[in-house]
């Protein structure tokens, strides 16, 4: 437990927080009498670790169909209204 007076812990203010978060107490005096404590807030606050990349490989298996609708979008996308232009340049997708 640490003790600090209203001038001290308004002048140091960052070093008293950084002391609270580790979990130390801070009591706030006024002429050398305490009126107040410092703490934390429940537990600390600690950030999860970060998750591996490909942890789910090979759990979630796709079929060769998976895919075959992107060639058919394409075609209907780029053969559209959108581009006029292009659509005459371009041969039409196969069915």
């Amino acid at each position: 437990m640490v003790t600090a007076n209203v001038h001290e812990l308004k002048a140091k203010f960052s070093e008293y927080a950084r002391l609270v978060k580790r979990g130390e107490r801070v009591v706030v005096c006024e002429r050398n009498k305490p009126f107040a404590e410092l703490r934390l807030l429940g537990e600390p606050t600690i950030r999860p670790p970060k998750r591996r990349l490909g942890q789910l490989k090979g759990q979630c298996p796709m079929t060769a169909e998976f895919g075959s609708s992107d060639a058919e979008i394409a075609a209907d996308f780029l053969n559209g209204s959108i581009f006029p232009e292009k659509a005459a340049k371009r041969p039409k997708a196969r069915k």
